[in-house]
């Protein structure tokens, strides 16, 4: 139930809706990942259930490649992932630039997995807004965060999230690390509990 991109792709609907998957070792589930280029395009992820094991994708935007003038939702899905997978998330280690929405999703992620956030390793142009998910990751996970090793430009919002904190855990935060974000960046309203304080 998914989409790889390896070409390109230019002023395209791309819809995965109400679908269900599971899969083990680093697959891919309901997801769009590309390696090529996606312009002017509508990507939404909405009303999914999926979940992986030892790795994977799930409900997710993976981008190693290019994303212009895009707008991206994911929107209503359930996952969950064992052994560092990616649910109800976007992965950007390219060039992004557009909308990305990432709201009411439930998700949860064990063994340094990520839910309900954007992580980027590469440039991101736009607004980012995370808003009303419920997420928990435990043992190194991310759950409805923004984690930046790149370079973001533009607005970043988390709003009314609900998350759960373990050890060594980010939850319902906007972290850079060792990159740059030029613009806006805010945590509002956010429910958050600690299974271990300090996080």
């Amino acid at each position: 139930n998914s989409v790889d991109v390896g070409g390109s792709i230019a002023g395209a609907q791309i819809a995965i809706l109400g679908n269900q998957g599971s899969t083990q070792g680093g697959g891919t589930v309901n997801s769009v990942k590309g390696s090529g280029s996606i312009k002017g395009s509508q990507i939404s992820i909405i009303g999914n259930r999926g979940s992986t094991q030892r790795g994977g994708t799930v409900n997710s935007v993976e981008n190693s490649g290019s994303i212009a003038g895009a707008s991206i939702t994911l929107v209503g899905n359930q996952g969950s992932a064992t052994g560092a997978g990616t649910v109800n998330s976007v992965d950007n280690k390219g060039q992004l630039t557009g909308q990305v929405l990432i709201a009411a999703n439930r998700g949860s992620a064990t063994l340094g997995g990520t839910v309900n956030s954007l992580v980027n390793r590469g440039l991101m142009t736009g607004s980012v807004v995370i808003a009303g998910n419920n997420g928990s990751a435990v043992a190194g996970g991310t759950s409805n965060s923004v984690i930046n090793h790149g370079v973001i430009t533009g607005m970043v919002a988390i709003v009314g999230t609900r998350t759960a904190a373990a050890a060594g855990m980010t939850s319902g935060s906007v972290r850079n690390i060792g990159g740059a974000i030029v613009g806006s960046a805010g945590v509002v309203g956010n429910m958050a509990y600690a299974a271990n304080p300090g996080y």
